[in-house]
């Protein structure tokens, strides 16, 4: 049909009325329910705010070239005929301009662009016993021209394809629990998942039954001022940052999609907990918000890791020295320096579509895959190894990193919503940003991917 202003204004009448209709029924319930309830937290639901108006418009008339990018994609894509261990391979971009405009009864008023732009390249084989293979590489911005060029593109697909026909002929490794080097964006990786997610402030929303739901990633919601990494760390979300050297920082924004500024904060001062990201929706220690609420909750947008400690900062060849040290004081064979993790998001929307459940998943708590791993051995020889996952990890496990290293890696990744999309209804996933040195860690656990494959 023809979208003219009256069905606009119609369809956006309609879909209002059915939202109000079930958020009065969904209340109802809620009220009913918690009515014979003693409650501990009387803390409110929501904080008002007197009228005010804001706008960021930078994004507006935003262009992508297709034509030059299908050509681009098409090179890279090209590269995987040269590796007959590819059995399937994919790659993408995606463009996605948005425009927002929020209004509320209070008389608070916004208008945004928000636009994101990615890349995303998926190899997947099998070795020669049949364990399934896979490796990735993913670049994501804000505009298409963040993004690498026709030539970066097809240099970073060859060497995705040569590391995986190098990891399907490794050989596998048996569970090893041990000192664990995380280099460049395997170290962001892994905070992005089992860290940064914690330092969101969350209530515990009410099911229409009067429970409370969702435990996910409340580790550090009574945690304030309280030592949740090592002394000679301080973490801060940035999202006033645009760039970092040259790398286009993805997770930056100005204006949150409840219209509050985005503020700096700084979340931990040398290992002790500060602050939290928070929304409109306070909590018992965090009462108002600081602009990062993005896709139906809080969300992280830029967050940097600083060691402030020049002892603990060491160079790479330093920092394997430190680990091959402590490899030698636990009598272990060798040590493990983790290159490439799997990424959530290219999981469930790049691998499982392509080959389904084939693939072996990480399942459970505490769990990742990882792509590339290599052992080190006490000579300082090292050797790729296949089949591999973390297990075990979760935010308390951070307190036991040693050393860093000097420089810091931008890594920009989709991350899954710290609110369950299935709660909130919007957003599964939000662009982000972690900006970390490599991360040396006092012992991790590794454990074989295991199967009939």
């Amino acid at each position: 049909f023809e979208l003219t202003e009256q069905t606009l204004r119609r369809e956006l009448w309609l879909s209002s009325d059915a939202c109000f209709k079930q958020a009065v029924e969904i209340y109802a319930k809620k009220q009913a329910a918690i009515a014979n309830r003693t409650r501990t937290d009387t803390t409110q639901d929501f904080r008002l705010l007197p009228p005010y108006h804001r706008s960021d418009t930078r994004h507006q008339g935003a262009r992508v070239n297709l034509e030059a990018w299908k050509q681009s994609l098409e090179r890279a894509s090209a590269v995987m005929r040269a590796y007959p261990g590819i059995q399937v391979s994919r790659v993408g971009m995606e463009y996605v301009p948005e425009e927002i405009f929020y209004c509320t009864s209070e008389g608070r008023t916004a208008h945004k662009v928000d636009v994101f732009s990615g890349v995303e390249l998926v190899a997947i084989g099998q070795a020669d016993d049949g364990m399934p293979v896979g490796m990735t590489y993913a670049a994501y911005g804000i505009k298409p021209d963040d993004l690498p060029s026709a030539s970066a593109l097809e240099s970073a697909a060859r060497r995705a394809a040569s590391v995986f026909d190098s990891v399907r002929m490794a050989p596998t490794i048996e569970a090893y629990s041990g000192p664990v080097l995380f280099q460049g964006r395997a170290a962001g990786a892994l905070l992005g998942q089992f860290f940064v997610p914690n330092l969101c402030a969350q209530r515990q929303p009410l099911s229409d039954g009067g429970f409370s739901m969702n435990d996910r990633s409340m580790a550090f919601q009574n945690k304030i001022g309280a030592r949740v990494v090592p002394e000679f760390l301080s973490i801060s979300a940035t999202p006033s940052r645009e760039r970092s050297g040259s790398v286009a920082v993805a997770g930056h924004y100005s204006i949150d999609d409840e219209g509050i500024p985005a503020q700096d904060v700084q979340l931990v001062e040398k290992g002790y907990l500060r602050a939290l990201l928070s929304t409109r929706v306070p909590t018992k220690r965090i009462k108002e918000s600081n602009g990062h609420q993005r896709g139906g909750g809080p969300m992280p947008s830029v967050i940097e890791v600083t060691n402030i400690d020049a002892k603990r900062k060491l160079s790479p060849s330093a920092l394997k020295a430190r680990l091959l040290k402590l490899v030698k004081d636990r009598a272990l064979p060798y040590g493990i320096i983790v290159r490439q993790a799997l990424d959530q998001n290219i999981l469930m929307t790049g691998i499982i579509p392509l080959v389904g459940l084939d693939y072996t998943i990480p399942q459970g708590e505490g769990k990742m895959g990882l792509l590339e791993v290599v052992r080190v051995y006490p000579d300082g020889r090292e050797e790729l190894v296949r089949g591999t996952e973390l297990a075990g990890m979760s935010a308390p496990l951070f307190k036991d990193i040693l050393a860093t290293g000097q420089t810091s890696t931008v890594h920009n990744y989709l991350a899954p919503a710290v609110s369950p999309s299935f709660l909130t209804r919007l957003s599964a996933y939000g662009i982000s940003t972690v900006r970390t040195p490599g991360l040396l860690f006092d012992d991790v656990e590794l454990r074989p991917v295991e199967g009939d494959f």
